[in-house]
């Protein structure tokens, strides 16, 4: 309306921040009805036009009014703040995105995005993630971002030093394809550059720093993660049994999966299912067991529905007795 006659100077005046806020009042345009209805009924009462006007024309008239509040509400009336505030406090809040001193933005919001995700919905890999991602690598002078991908949290216990505890945690660049080849094998063989390139990391924060810290602590480190590698078909999360993180593109699940099974010495094939993973045979090995556990795990995330009902979170019913989730069209169903 600002091309309108005046409209340029009612601009301005319902930017002040008296006319302002009432014009946001939840109750202004039920305010500005309620006077509309007020006048026309007054009007209609006058025998003049009482006699004149049809009821039809009298019905169509409202709604001609409703219309107009309508579209004054949707132009002039925005959302107010503190009905979304008061929604967020009775929902619960996200959390916040906290990131350490030495510790990458992407690794960061990973971890916030699965937190988030417990209360709320699915968020990695969503249009929210990647703006938030863009703003930590691009729009934050304090940050900087050495890649976009993140790696695979993992706990590898802790070192007591002087009576202290201090937890030996690493982020396995092994899930990145891109990533892993930039890992050289080191030490004989037993360890590779990135995990000695994260004990030197870890015994840094030490002082006075042990003797043969990183060494010892690399050597810690592989044989941890070797143990983790060979229970990983063991778990429930499909992204840790085949070896990969829930920012992993899509084109590297079916290869990821291909390459676990062919370890294994079974083939997948890439058009249909083998088995469904969930029958075992006596004459099935463990290797062959593994294996098909492998490929079921693949199809619970080899499209995106699939992939997304498999990220949803498991919201807990009944005191935690189970837990379910909710389709596309509010059917819950139990998760075993």
């Amino acid at each position: 309306f600002v091309d309108l006659p005046f409209g340029s100077k009612l601009a301005e005046l319902l930017k002040e921040d008296t006319a302002k806020s009432v014009v946001e009042h939840p109750l202004f345009c039920l305010s500005i009805l309620f006077l509309l209805l007020s006048i026309l009924y007054l009007v209609t009462s006058i025998p003049r036009f009482s006699e004149k006007l049809h009821p039809s024309q009298k019905a169509v008239t409202v709604c001609y009014i409703f219309l107009l509040v309508s579209v004054l509400q949707a132009a002039l009336v925005e959302p107010d703040t503190a009905v979304d505030q008061a929604m967020h406090t009775y929902e619960g809040k996200l959390p916040n995105l906290v990131i350490f001193e030495d510790e990458e933005p992407v690794d960061a919001l990973l971890k916030w995005g699965k937190l988030a995700a417990k209360d709320h919905h699915p968020i990695v890999r969503e249009p929210i993630y990647w703006e938030i991602l863009d703003e930590l690598c691009n729009q934050t002078e304090s940050l900087t971002c050495t890649r976009t991908r993140a790696w695979e949290f993992l706990n590898m216990g802790t070192m007591t030093y002087f009576g202290q505890e201090f937890p030996i945690d690493i982020y396995n660049p092994d899930v990145d394809s891109i990533a892993r080849k930039e890992c050289h094998p080191t030490m004989e063989g037993k360890a590779n550059s990135c995990l000695e390139n994260a004990a030197t990391q870890f015994c840094e924060r030490l002082w006075p720093p042990p003797d043969n810290c990183v060494k010892d602590i690399t050597i810690h480190i592989a044989t941890q993660l070797e143990s983790t590698n060979e229970k990983r078909l063991d778990g429930k999360c499909s992204y840790k049994r085949l070896g990969l993180e829930m920012d992993a593109p899509g084109r590297e699940l079916y290869k990821k999966a291909a390459s676990v099974a062919i370890k294994l010495f079974l083939n997948i094939s890439p058009f249909r299912r083998v088995d469904n993973g969930t029958v075992s045979f006596d004459t099935w090995s463990k290797e062959t067991t593994e294996a098909h556990t492998a490929i079921d795990t693949f199809q619970k995330i080899h499209d995106p529905e699939s992939r997304e009902w498999n990220d949803k979170p498991c919201v807990p019913y009944f005191g935690g007795a189970m837990c379910a989730k909710t389709d596309k069209d509010g059917n819950m169903m139990i998760e075993v």
